[in-house]
């Protein structure tokens, strides 16, 4: 059974129990059936249970132990309450209380036997899972149903069948399961016992990714403009940052071995310009903040890639990623006169200019006098630019 401790204090004991006399009683359990339902956040349990009589009459009280706090067999952990709790006797509703039961909450009833008498008693319940993980991508859950204290009852238990049916569970999730014995089929695990005297308990652990693990690996953000518009269809990557010189570093693998890169929303499927670079690896050190840093690539009107980055982040493998929002800001706007947007005038720029005169089509670019047109002067200025007889 997991031991692990926070600060001495140790997660909920999950555990189904089974039917006990609460005291000496010679009556035999001669079958038990429990049908469990487990999905990943609690189990439901049902129980029938076949009872006789083999001595002299007998008045019983019987019941559960039901948790509802500290204790429990004298253990020292949290024991989950069982909710939503209902008893039958031979298929009638019985009345039922709680009660203090050597320093452990119980439910329990009275019930009769005659001599040879045989009754049935069916009980249902549910009870939160146990689980840990405050760290990481993964969480373990584990579940006891008590089948030790059935040894309570006088003789052994004639007949014995215990059936786990898995809701949302797979096979490969679990890391832990006892007793031997088991057959597992159509995500069923099922145990047959004959002329059983409990000495082990039914215990199953599993380990799955975490209800938040999207959301804790995943770095979010916009991709921006110059104008702090949205750019859809940007390229988002992650890369390391190196702080020693303040470069940009490889580009970091998600927790399958893939390159974190994603696109941004063009609208029909988000928000124009955001990203989600999701699935982050969580193999790092707690508190030891991996530097990182958002680079976006995205082509200018000219054609040309353009490069953004962010602000260097700080992201916590084991923690996952505690901040908001990563924006990056990509700069598309071309220098007056480069029109062909490769950072230098030249005469082709010139040319340009002149070809956008004749189209009649005003490109604020080509607009170096800024008159809000463009004709023959601003490709004569630029052409001068070029030469360097006169800057922009």
């Amino acid at each position: 059974m997991l031991g692990t401790t926070i600060g001495d204090i140790a997660p909920p004991e999950s555990q189904g129990e089974t039917m006990q006399p609460v005291n000496v009683t010679e009556v035999q359990m001669v079958n038990e059936t429990v049908q469990i339902d487990l999905n990943i956040e609690n189990a439901t349990v049902m129980c029938n249970f076949t009872l006789m009589n083999p001595g002299e009459s007998e008045d019983l009280l019987v019941g559960f132990p039901i948790g509802l706090g500290w204790g429990g067999h004298g253990g020292d952990r949290y024991i989950y309450p069982l909710e939503d709790f209902k008893a039958y006797l031979n298929s009638q509703q019985v009345e039922t209380r709680e009660m203090d039961v050597n320093g452990s909450q119980w439910i329990v009833w009275n019930m009769s036997l005659e001599t040879m008498e045989t009754k049935d008693v069916d009980v249902s319940y549910w009870v939160q899972l146990s689980s840990y993980g405050n760290y990481g991508r993964e969480m373990d859950y584990w579940f006891t149903y008590v089948l030790k204290t059935g040894a309570s009852w006088g003789g052994l238990i004639e007949e014995a069948n215990i059936t786990i049916d898995l809701h949302g569970i797979e096979q490969n999730w679990i890391t832990e399961l006892t007793p031997n014995g088991s057959v597992f089929e159509n995500n069923i695990i099922t145990w047959n016992f004959i002329s059983l005297e409990p000495t082990e308990n039914i215990y199953i652990e599993f380990r799955t990714l975490r209800p938040d693990c999207e959301e804790r690996y995943t770095i979010p953000g916009f991709v921006f403009d110059e104008n702090h518009a949205g750019i859809p269809d940007a390229t988002a990557e992650l890369h390391y940052w190196n702080s020693d010189d303040s470069t940009v570093g490889e580009i970091v693998d998600d927790v399958y071995g893939e390159p974190l890169v994603t696109t941004t929303a063009s609208g029909a499927d988000g928000v124009v310009g955001w990203y989600r670079l999701t699935n982050l690896s969580d193999d790092g050190d707690l508190g030891v903040p991996i530097n990182m840093t958002v680079v976006a690539r995205t082509l200018d009107v000219a054609g040309n890639e353009r490069t953004g980055i962010s602000d260097p982040i700080g992201f916590d493998a084991r923690l996952g990623w505690i901040g908001s929002v990563v924006n990056v800001t990509v700069d598309r706007s071309l220098a007056p006169g480069d029109l062909d947007g490769d950072g230098n005038l030249t005469t082709s720029d010139a040319l340009a200019a002149l070809m956008i005169a004749a189209s009649g089509v005003h490109q604020k670019g080509a607009d170096v006098n800024g008159d809000s047109r463009v004709n023959s002067v601003d490709a004569l200025m630029i052409l001068q630019a070029a030469s360097g007889r006169t800057e922009l």
